[in-house]
């Protein structure tokens, strides 16, 4: 009897093992006293030099082991150009026992690491730790990173609000044809730029791909994370869920881009570009490009490496579907003490000098303050490579504004997010964890097809429905049934 209870003490230890992580790695709700704590925190720092990293985290740790105890370590995950990146090496990082203790959950891999198991509950740890949190984000934007109602993110505090269908064209351009950018309102308008500018300049690509192609501009391509399978239509505010490819709207813009193709406006080498199109606008032979815009002026006017352009976009501005529960900050089952992570996220999102820190790097060194408040770059420099990072950074709003931002601009971006349409789905995160496979199957098909019908570049109704076929038969309809049978679950609970 004595040795059946100790096996059955033994089982249930093992379990909270499981469950918890790894032995090696005890959860504890005490924290040692007066022991300095050094936790590990994946944050996608893309293109800034190692050694700026370096500096920034040894700032920010000078204020951390004093008002917290903790250190922290920024490891290099994210090197490159791309957020592809960090995604890859993040995901790689969980799959090992290595410590991980805080990360951002972006680029997709937030409900893959739920599937996974690899997420902490967040609930009791924001209560007891994270008041700061609360108060600057709000429970019903945190809560938009539950899942079933269990909370595992904390979104991050910046710009939610996008513009599908959106256009950047060369302001010299437009205005060697007398076209006012204003004027362009409709898809009929932009055709006819279109056919003005291949007219007169029949050596210059009109229109370029930006990301994953041409129609990934488009708005209800940007309502769904992962691949875009299901959506609620009308911006987001139609409560009925469709399968997006199966939808009207999807097989017009197929048709449309293809046009596009057939007349010449797109880039005939697609597969084989691989200049960036920044070069690209600087060499001349690139009229326009598209891609999505966070909140911005309308029209307003940019440069990209010395050219100015244009951008306007032809929809509203919405919060989709999955905007606030997007890219949240998570804490994992990796790491060594889920309390001091918590209280780690708690300083990130209320203490301001932390928040300039990782949105801007060092005074002096990466930017200088401007005598009406503003930031702007270190004497001698012509960049700072933690700028184009901001949006990654837990909370901007109590971080300073570049130079050529309003210095109320926080406060604009706050309301904007909070006057933009919000999409029925807006706090909805589907777990597919019961039909992985199916899940696996069908996002490996898409990326198989969708540059493709992005570009316009086949028979897009013969491709989609090649598409289809193969997605039925991967499972595509018990796919659809399970995140169904979720989203009417998550609306009667809202109830």
């Amino acid at each position: 009897m004595k040795k059946q209870f100790f096996l059955f003490i033994i089982a249930g230890l093992l379990s909270l093992c499981v469950t918890r992580g790894t032995c090696a790695q005890p959860f504890s709700d005490n924290l040692p006293e007066g022991k300095l704590i050094k936790l590990v925190a994946a944050i996608p720092f893309t293109g800034v030099p190692r050694e700026d990293v370096a500096a920034v985290n040894k700032k920010i740790n000078e204020i951390t082991e004093k008002e917290i105890g903790v250190t922290v370590e920024f490891p290099a995950l994210s090197t490159s150009t791309s957020g592809n990146n960090y995604y890859d090496k993040v995901t790689r990082l969980l799959s090992t026992s290595g410590q991980l203790d805080l990360m951002l959950g972006g680029y997709g891999s937030f409900m893959e690491a739920y599937v996974d198991k690899k997420l902490y509950p967040l609930d009791d740890l924001l209560l007891k730790y994270g008041q700061d949190i609360i108060e600057q984000v709000g429970e019903d934007k945190i809560h938009c990173c539950d899942i079933y109602d269990v909370l595992y993110g904390i979104p991050v505090n910046g710009i939610y609000t996008r513009q599908g269908n959106c256009y950047s064209m060369r302001k010299d351009i437009l205005d060697k044809y007398h076209i006012d950018p204003e004027k362009i309102q409709t898809m009929d308008d932009l055709e006819h730029v279109f056919e003005i500018v291949k007219s007169g300049e029949p050596d210059m690509t009109v229109l370029a791909a930006g990301a994953d192609g041409i129609l990934s501009s488009q708005y209800y391509l940007n309502t769904s994370c992962g691949i875009p399978l299901t959506a609620n239509m009308n911006y987001g505010t139609d409560e009925e869920m469709v399968c997006i490819f199966e939808s009207d709207e999807y097989k017009e813009a197929l048709k449309r881009v293809r046009r596009w193709h057939v007349k010449g406006y797109t880039n005939e080498d697609i597969f084989g570009e691989t200049k960036p199109l920044s070069v690209r606008v600087k060499e001349g032979k690139i009229f326009a490009y598209t891609g999505s815009r966070s909140w911005d002026k309308e029209n307003d006017i940019f440069t990209v490496n010395g050219i100015e352009m244009v951008r306007i976009s032809l929809d509203k501005h919405v919060v989709n579907y999955n905007g606030y529960g997007s890219r949240p900050y998570v804490i994992t089952r990796n790491s060594i003490s889920p309390e001091a992570s918590m209280k780690l996220l708690n300083l990130f999102y209320s203490n301001q000098e932390i928040a300039d820190l990782l949105c801007y790097g060092i005074e002096g060194v990466h930017y200088e303050k401007t005598e009406d408040g503003h930031f702007t770059y270190a004497k001698g420099r012509t960049d700072n490579p933690f700028l184009n990072n901001r949006g990654n950074m837990p909370n901007q709003f109590i971080a300073h504004v570049w130079e050529g931002e309003e210095l109320d601009y926080w406060q604009q971006i706050a309301e904007q997010n909070e006057t933009a349409v919000q999409s029925e789905r807006s706090g909805f995160n589907f777990d597919y964890s019961k039909v992985e496979a199916e899940h696996r199957e069908v996002v490996n098909i898409y990326n198989l097809y969708k540059k493709i019908l992005n570009n316009g570049l086949d028979n897009q109704e013969e491709c989609r429905e090649r598409m289809l076929k193969e997605m039925e038969e991967s499972g595509l309809r018990l796919l659809l049934k399970e995140e169904q049978t979720q989203y009417e679950a998550w609306k009667r609970r809202k109830l």
